[in-house]
């Protein structure tokens, strides 16, 4: 038995070995030192190392991901941490402390040995399809280094560049086809849906979607329904021990069930039909000209080859030969086999047609707001993937079934493209394979100390040992919880997780999937200004010590104020380290602030029940207390409650009284409580008053507050005039399709260089309050 496997083994491993070679001609620097690179350092590319590294290095728990979130943390399935990997470097290091320091290498090796991987389960699926040994090794490894997954290497996707995964699938599926004993073949296929689970669930779920849909097909079919429960178990088994896990391990609550990207990351016929302009080979270029629209999550060129497979295969009716008739021959699969591959194809084009955006785009996007699953996808370009390799193995097993099973003509006319396409597959392999490992030795591995800036080393060396909690970046960053946000500052990113990584110090900012919302409201709420209550000064002790890391960028104004009020501990380069305690951190300023405010007004001009800094008392103000009470308000009885779908105007200046080149700043309030809540434009649009035509010349996304007081969010828009001549409007709409309500309160509208107090008559009514610049400041502490 053992020399039968060996024998039957030789060819997929000589599939392996032959791609893997083929790779080594590129990927050679980071094959013989793996530990030594990083295929991308920036926003996604160093986070996604980073997560992996800390699981393995610093976490406690299996399933929790403790190195940004603080004190929250994140489940590891929403960190792309590759968990299955990463636990399972955890456990040998555990054995081999070693390892921990070596997680990066295994990433890249991983990376590079998944394109071999490939080339064997593309050999063994072609040998399934009745192709002879030499075709399905050639055709095998030109199609395993043309996979559109490849680039993912270079995107950050790092636990999405694995082109085995669906040829895997796919020969697990055909055995349990073919074979008497399903069940054995069967288990190995939930075994691989439970790895892609455990590894990255956009993986099994295109898998499971795939074969899912070949199950419906087979419901259509009399013929042979052994096999359809098999794989039907095989198919739901993992999903349901994925959920158990999920919902036994997974505590972080309140995730946004809108996730955002849609229509930003579908595929295009450009993507599919022309190669990226950075991997394209002379010859594409010169047939297929340059990628116009370039959509990166929906890149999945389909190759010259497999165009010239289908164009010889569609050319043969002109011909006068017979297209689907094949005699009978011997071989190594039944006759027909190539059909199979034709069934999957078949059904890998409705998940082509979801990664469109179709039925959704451009004309029903409102409908995902109804559909709980479609909707949690909003990478749907990923779901090209089967489409691509169901179209390659059909082209591939329907020429070779034709040459084959086919005497003169039709056998020459179907065996030379065969061979030609496999020239071709791996002639734009090179231009493939070359961009991307370039690409990946540009960036030295940042976790191994010999590799890091001296200024950075600097730092690290100033840090003591023991005495922070947690790490506050500056400019400080929330990334991923998609209704409430702070965009990603990438400097700030990289120097928070080269900290954290080499001290164990976790960050309490983050950049992460999903992020729960309520913990994200609280975690930018440590950024209001100090007569906001603190939701998150609960989850702290006083006395504990935050580490402020600052790049030197210019700071907002609310991350200046963590700043101001930090301890200077050390700097180096651009860098500096800062210490504040938690109790400082949360403090209550209410009185600080009043009687910088009072000190001021000494100096302020008064106009009425106002007081400014300048001469200049331009004020825009709408409170809308005179408007009919509705549901939500910030200050008073009312606030304007508008649809979101529409172009609402809240505030409109004639022309004159904006001056040309003026800078002014519009403030207001939104309510931020509900899904997609925030996913809302504000802008100036100015209008010309002869033609009334406007253009929108300044805006902000209404997602990207930096003050958060309870469920509403403070809008600052700075904006100015191109032309007094103009009228100007703020505006408010939407970036989602969605028909639904929003609510906004007191619009400010005043010149950025002048400063605005408004005092109550009676200063010891209670809830007085000072207006200071659109914030509300209560003249008595809170308790």
């Amino acid at each position: 038995m053992m020399r039968a496997l060996l024998v039957r083994g030789r060819w997929p491993f000589a599939a392996f070995v032959l791609t893997l070679a083929y790779l080594a001609c590129f990927w050679g620097p980071v094959l013989r030192a793996p530990d030594s690179y990083m295929f991308n350092t920036d926003g996604d590319g160093l986070k996604n190392y980073f997560t992996v590294a800390w699981h393995v290095k610093h976490d406690s728990s299996l399933f929790q991901f403790e190195g940004m979130n603080h004190p929250f943390g994140e489940h590891i399935d929403y960190a792309d941490a590759q968990p299955l990997l990463a636990n399972t470097l955890r456990v040998i290091s555990v054995v081999f402390p070693e390892v921990a320091d070596h997680t990066v290498g295994v990433v890249n090796l991983v990376v590079v040995l998944g394109f071999a991987v490939a080339g064997l389960f593309l050999f063994l699926c072609l040998m399934e399809l009745g192709c002879t040994r030499w075709s399905a090794l050639v055709l095998a490894i030109g199609l395993a280094v043309l996979s559109p997954q490849t680039m993912r290497s270079a995107m950050s996707h790092y636990s999405l560049a694995t082109p085995w995964v669906l040829p895997a699938a796919v020969w697990l599926y055909l055995r349990l086809r073919r074979s008497e004993r399903q069940l054995p073949w069967a288990l190995g296929l939930a075994a691989l849906l439970f790895v892609l689970y455990r590894h990255h669930g956009y993986l099994a779920v295109i898998v499971t979607g795939w074969l899912g849909l070949r199950w419906c097909l087979g419901l259509l079919r009399r013929i042979d329904r052994s096999w359809r429960w098999v794989l039907l178990g095989a198919l739901l088994l993992p999903f349901a021990i994925h959920r158990l896990i999920g919902v036994w391990t997974d505590h972080h609550r309140d995730r946004t069930e809108h996730p955002t990207g849609f229509a930003e990351y579908t595929a295009n016929w450009d993507g599919v039909l022309r190669p990226d302009n950075l991997v394209r080979s002379p010859l594409s270029h010169a047939l297929l000209g340059d990628l116009r629209d370039l959509v990166m999550e929906g890149l999945c060129y389909v190759g010259l080859g497999n165009m010239l497979l289908l164009l010889t295969g569609l050319s043969l009716p002109l011909l006068g030969l017979h297209l689907w008739r094949f005699p009978k021959a011997p071989g190594p699969a039944p006759p027909r086999a190539w059909q199979e591959a034709g069934w999957l194809f078949l059904c890998s084009l409705p998940l082509a047609m979801f990664a469109f955006g179709l039925p959704f785009e451009p004309d029903h996007a409102d409908w995902l707001w109804n559909l709980p699953l479609v909707r949690q996808f909003r990478a749907p370009g990923r779901f090209i993937w089967p489409a691509w390799t169901g179209l390659s193995l059909f082209l591939t097993a329907w020429m070779a079934a034709l040459a084959q099973g086919n005497t003169g003509r039709t056998r020459s006319f179907a065996a030379a493209p065969l061979f030609a396409a496999a020239a071709l597959f791996l002639y734009e392999g090179i231009y493939f394979q070359r961009s991307f490992s370039e690409r990946a030795v540009r960036h030295p591995n940042v976790f191994r100390a010999k590799n890091l800036t001296p200024e950075m080393l600097g730092l690290l060396a100033a840090i003591p040992q023991g005495r922070f909690r947690a790490i506050i970046p500056l400019p400080y960053f929330h990334n991923g919880a998609e209704d409430l946000m702070l965009p990603l500052d990438n400097e700030s990113l990289l120097c928070g997780q080269l900290i954290a990584y080499y001290t164990g110090i976790p960050m309490m900012a983050s950049s992460l999937g999903r992020t729960s919302l309520e913990e994200t409201r609280e975690l930018i709420g440590l950024l209001a200004p100090g007569y906001i209550h603190y939701p998150l000064a609960k989850r702290f002790n006083n006395d504990d010590q935050l580490l402020v890391a600052w790049t030197g960028a210019e700071l907002p104004m609310e991350d200046h104020a963590i700043l101001e009020r930090a301890t200077p501990l050390a700097s180096s380069g651009p860098y500096e380290l800062r210490s504040i305690s938690a109790k400082e951190l949360f403090a209550d300023r209410t009185e600080a602030i009043l009687a910088q405010a009072r000190a001021d007004r000494a100096h302020m001009h008064r106009a009425g029940d106002r007081w400014f800094s300048g001469t200049d008392s331009l004020l825009i103000y709408r409170s809308f207390d005179d408007s009919a009470a509705v549901e939500h308000s910030y200050r008073g009885a009312s606030a304007v409650r508008c649809m979101r779908k529409e172009v609402t105007v809240l505030a409109e200046m004639n022309i004159g009284v904006l001056d040309t080149g003026v800078k002014y700043v519009a403030t207001l309030w939104v309510y931020n409580r509900g899904p997609m809540r925030c996913h809302v434009l504000f802008g100036i649009n100015e209008v010309d008053p002869v033609s009334w035509q406007g253009r929108w010349h300044h805006y902000t996304d209404g997602r990207f507050s930096r003050v958060l007081d309870g469920d509403w969010s403070m809008v600052r828009l700075p904006f100015q005039s191109h032309g007094a001549d103009k009228m100007h409007q703020l505006f408010v709409t939407s970036t989602a399709a969605v028909d639904d309500t929003l609510w906004i309160d007191e619009v400010l509208i005043r010149r950025a260089d002048v400063h605005l107090q408004r005092w109550p008559e009676d200063t010891s009514a209670t809830g007085a309050e000072v207006m200071l610049d659109g914030h509300f400041v209560p003249l008595s502490a809170r308790e």
